[in-house]
């Protein structure tokens, strides 16, 4: 919740018995048909806006990557933002590299290791620095280009700009070494493995560093692009490698559907109204089999102090709640090449826990992945009062406007993070209701379709189900 000065936090019906539970009931009604073995719905306490649309599909796709590349808690209500650095791609890279280390210490020798290492190094402080160079000439490029009306995805007046007043030089010499360093490896790891576990965690890492593995996308939408018509996949493909100010050069993770149909889709609308005694009939705890951490409410508004008294008396008359969306659904992934979820099963790494327990021991960072985000668009909610509402909320509560509320983790208001094409929200008292509208067409990532790893953990319990003590076999002998 944004907290501005002059302003306070109020939760207006602390009487009602809603919790997250009862959002997430309301979810998984919609979208369990999608729940297969070992998956699960994680919810968000912040759920952010994604801005996808038909006018830039590929923009879009973009927008889809940076929320479905990601690592998640291993929690059922997490209040992870989405994070650009810790993706499931990069953790990924680590535990193939983990692996491949594993049996490269037997099949390779220690100066052809130690030559691994160190270009592995090379690698990587190489990535942070072409990183930093983006960053900087991606800056300086959209006010360069503003100042001067060029569109902003003009790569051949992007490169000319840069090989005299950015970073391209620097960039392009970062990625020339990167690509010779990648050779190197290719070199050194040119080794044949006869063991099918060994080959397949060899075969993984070829496909990490394959060309089909990753594309350029676009950093602005299709329009400020001039060939932005003709953009499609094998053209991102084929543009050159390496990140720009104008490309981002990122791993393949596409959904299902397409774009158009993510951001019209009609599946899962629902509208339920519940009062101050409804409570939740699902469970995150009981389906996760854990707790749930830290205290969430699930209606919780930032109003001026002077105001707070009178807006919480006027709540206290809420009759009833209607909460609805016009749809809520898993928008899956397509399963990327260079991804393998079979090897967190490979018996290798399943014999050598202790290199892999940062990855898929209990809290480990792959124990759960993405499968595909949950989407709700056109969220509303209606307050329906015994009393009227008196108290100008569409003043107050508008974009721009001083206040801000919080239902189920959707934020409206003033200070919440919105994108430069969302739909204003709208707030408005008609009679005895109260609603807030957070647009027609504007989608929000609710949460996480999340499949677990289950193998890693079956394996260290069956070896301690194996674990016998002297008096209690001495006991079965007699018996």
């Amino acid at each position: 919740m944004p907290h501005i000065a002059g302003l306070q936090e109020i939760n207006p019906l602390a009487d009602y018995k809603a919790t997250f539970n009862l959002f997430y009931e309301f979810v998984k009604g919609q979208v369990k048909g999608d729940l297969k073995q070992d998956q699960y719905l994680q919810l968000q306490t912040i759920a952010e806006p994604l801005d996808l649309s038909s006018k830039y599909p590929f923009y879009s796709l973009f927008n889809y990557l940076c929320k479905v590349d990601q690592l998640l808690a291993p929690v059922p209500l997490s209040d992870q933002f989405t994070i650009t650095d810790r993706t499931l791609f990069a953790e990924y890279s680590r535990f193939v590299e983990t692996a491949l280390s594993l049996i490269e210490a037997k099949a390779l020798s220690p100066e052809v290791i130690k030559q691994i290492n160190a270009k592995t190094v090379e690698i990587e402080n190489l990535k942070a620095d072409i990183r930093r160079l983006v960053r900087e000439d991606a800056v300086a490029w959209k006010d360069y280009a503003s100042l001067r009306g060029i569109p902003y995805g003009d790569l051949a007046q992007y490169i000319q700009w840069s090989n005299r007043y950015g970073n391209a030089n620097d960039i392009e010499g970062d990625a020339a070494k990167l690509a010779s360093l990648y050779g190197d490896l290719e070199q050194l790891r040119r080794t044949e493995y006869a063991d099918a576990d060994q080959r397949e965690i060899k075969e993984a890492w070829d496909k990490l560093i394959s060309v089909g593995a990753r594309i350029r996308y676009p950093r602005m939408e299709d329009g400020a692009y001039p060939d932005g018509s003709h953009f499609t996949l094998p053209y991102l493909a084929s543009l050159p490698t390496g990140d720009t100010a104008v490309f981002a050069d990122r791993p393949v993770i596409l959904p299902q559907l397409t774009v158009g149909a993510i951001a019209t889709t009609q599946i899962g609308e629902f509208s339920i109204a519940f009062n101050k005694s409804r409570k939740a009939t699902e469970s995150m705890e009981s389906d996760w089999s854990g707790s749930v951490s830290g205290s969430y409410g699930w209606f919780s508004a930032s109003v001026n102090a002077s105001e707070s008294t009178a807006i919480k008396e006027e709540f206290s008359h809420t009759e009833d709640v209607t909460l609805g969306c016009r749809s809520c659904f898993v928008a899956a992934i397509q399963l990327p090449s260079w991804f393998n979820s079979n090897l967190f099963s490979n018996n290798l790494i399943l014999q050598n826990k202790s290199s892999f327990l940062r990855y898929l021991g209990p809290g480990g960072s792959l124990l759960y992945y993405p499968k595909g985000l949950i989407l709700m668009r056109g969220f509303k909610i209606n307050f329906k009062s015994t009393n009227g509402w008196k108290y100008d909320y569409t003043h107050d509560f508008s974009v721009g406007g001083s206040a801000s509320a919080r239902f189920f983790g959707i934020g409206l208001g003033g200070g919440y993070k919105r994108h430069e094409h969302q739909e204003k929200h709208v707030v408005e008292t008609n009679g005895d209701t109260l609603t807030f509208d957070d647009g027609e067409n504007t989608l929000r990532v609710v949460g996480y379709l999340a499949q677990k790893n289950t193998a890693f953990i079956k394996t260290a319990i069956q070896g301690i189900e194996g674990i016998r003590f002297k008096d209690e076999d001495a006991a079965r002998a007699q018996s």
